[in-house]
């Protein structure tokens, strides 16, 4: 008989993150895309509010995922463009991300053609975009535009033990 529980009771773990309600979890992140439309700074503070950053996009696989959950949800929006973290506030033409400071340079990006291009000679774009109307392919924009945000933050690892 205690071969036999021994047998029934196969235990699995699994590690992975809990991401609060209104949340979507990709890897080890937690995505939620605000329904206010906020200028950069304004968007930054909301997303403070909720104990996350805007998001930074590092590499090919979350961009992907971001592109296809927008895709998914931009009905839902009165506006199709978001705002992420990447900005070049402190030095123009040195993109860095929000929460980590690290430079866009230095990894994965995906540019619109042509962009940033600090919107020619009349204007000054140092906040990034997500918009539909370049298939979700990141570009500058004049950080006082209202926008949605999209905040990111790290999931809460937890070990689910399945038998």
């Amino acid at each position: 008989m205690e071969k036999i529980l021994v047998l029934l009771v196969v235990y699995m773990y699994h590690a992975f993150a809990l991401c609060p309600n209104g949340f979507i979890r990709h890897e080890d992140s937690c995505y939620h895309i605000l329904r206010i439309q906020a200028t950069w700074a304004e968007s930054r503070m909301y997303c403070h509010a909720y104990g996350a950053n805007l998001v930074s996009i590092e590499t090919r696989g979350e961009n992907s995922f971001l592109t296809h959950y927008l895709t998914s949800v931009d009905d839902q929006f009165h506006t199709k463009r978001f705002w992420i973290g990447a900005n070049d506030i402190a030095e123009t033409g040195t993109y860095v991300w929000e929460g980590t400071q690290a430079r866009l340079d230095s990894g994965f990006t995906n540019y619109y053609h042509g962009s940033p291009d600090n919107g020619g000679d009349d204007s000054e774009e140092h906040c990034m975009e997500l918009t539909e109307d370049y298939n979700y392919q990141w570009n500058d924009n004049e950080c006082d535009n209202k926008y949605y945000p999209i905040c990111e933050k790290n999931g809460i690892e937890t070990n689910l033990v399945i038998g």
